[in-house]
């Protein structure tokens, strides 16, 4: 009966190692894939900022979340130049739609040059900052929060409301890759105006590897 059970588990021990062995040998063997990542502002009414198609050159995924970084905007303006979108606090297991706010959170890093003088400094804009200047003063406006909706559309607004939030949605996926859409508003506080200013991005993402 000993004997049996030996060999039970060596046999239960050999298939076991076998099996991960050909998990790892099927995640080296994903084919490599080419990295793309397009992507646009959103003004303040949370459409697209114009028709100028920008570029990252750099992006991963991990245990935390999405990053995007090495943009070809080569010629930034009043508005900015971004240094890297982020999303943290964000886990990937596979296709779907996933809701953006405080958490996860998505921010922008912009190089922005001073309304009052020449400086530049880096602004960072998060989905998890509440715009009170714009709810409790000023114009009033409603608050769109993120996950109303898994399409740029659903976060246009006629100048009465303001964005919150958005979304990531994974389209393709293994082990290796993923590919699919970003989009959110973020905000910061601004000392020079005094109140809570936005910015946003849209990106068209494939090929992204994890890290």
């Amino acid at each position: 009966m000993k004997k049996y059970i030996l060999i039970l588990f060596c046999y239960s021990f050999i298939v076991s190692c076998e099996s991960s062995e050909d998990d790892i040998d099927q995640s080296n063997n994903i084919p490599d894939q080419q990295l793309s990542v397009e992507w646009v502002k959103i003004n303040s009414l949370g459409k697209f900022d114009g028709a100028e198609i920008f570029n990252f050159t750099e992006a991963y995924w991990d245990n935390d979340g999405i990053h995007f970084q090495g943009s070809t905007q080569s010629n930034p303006d009043q508005n900015g130049f971004i240094n890297y979108v982020s999303v943290k606090d964000l886990i990937i297991g596979g296709t779907g739609q996933i809701k953006l706010l405080d958490n996860p959170k998505a921010s922008i890093s912009v190089k922005e040059k001073s309304f009052t003088s020449n400086n530049i400094f880096n602004a960072v804009y998060s989905t998890d900052v509440s715009p009170d200047f714009w709810i409790s003063g000023f114009n009033n406006a409603d608050l769109i929060l993120g996950g109303t909706g898994f399409t740029p559309s659903a976060y246009y607004h006629s100048g009465g409301s303001v964005i919150q939030g958005g979304y990531v949605k994974v389209t393709d996926y293994n082990e290796r890759y993923i590919s699919g859409e970003l989009y959110f508003a973020g905000w910061r506080y601004n000392n020079e105006l005094n109140r809570e200013v936005m910015s946003g991005v849209y990106l068209i993402f494939s090929g992204v590897e994890y890290k």
